[in-house]
């Protein structure tokens, strides 16, 4: 039950952790100072609508491989595009990696209810 509760609360830090630095990290890829706050939403609102979009597909790999390695899968995702995000060169592979990142995070709703 603890490690559920672990992969539960590592979902929201996933989506909410890059937002104290992400406007001087946008700014460190040479995007003009008055594009830095356009950016920024844009690479946070990807992660929001890429989970959107993959919600119903973890639930029903979920039906149908079993909840205990559809989490699996989706936590080694996360971290993975975690790195990939925080290891991004430009402007491009950062937006890609929270779309990636938000795509494997879809498995908040197969998590069991309290």
């Amino acid at each position: 039950l603890v490690i559920l509760a672990l992969c539960r609360l590592a979902d929201p830090i996933s989506f909410s952790s890059v937002f104290p630095y992400l406007p001087e990290m946008i700014e460190g890829f040479n995007v003009p100072k008055d594009e830095v706050g356009r950016w920024a939403g844009i690479t946070s609102a990807v992660f929001s609508l890429s989970q959107a979009a993959t919600g119903i597909f973890w639930g029903r790999a979920s039906d149908r491989f079993g909840r205990k390695p559809v989490i699996l899968i989706g936590m080694i995702c996360v971290m993975s595009t975690g790195l990939l995000f925080g290891f991004s060169q430009n402007l491009a592979m950062a937006v890609v990696a929270r779309s990636l990142a938000g795509a494997s995070n879809g498995n908040v709703g197969i998590f069991p209810k309290p």
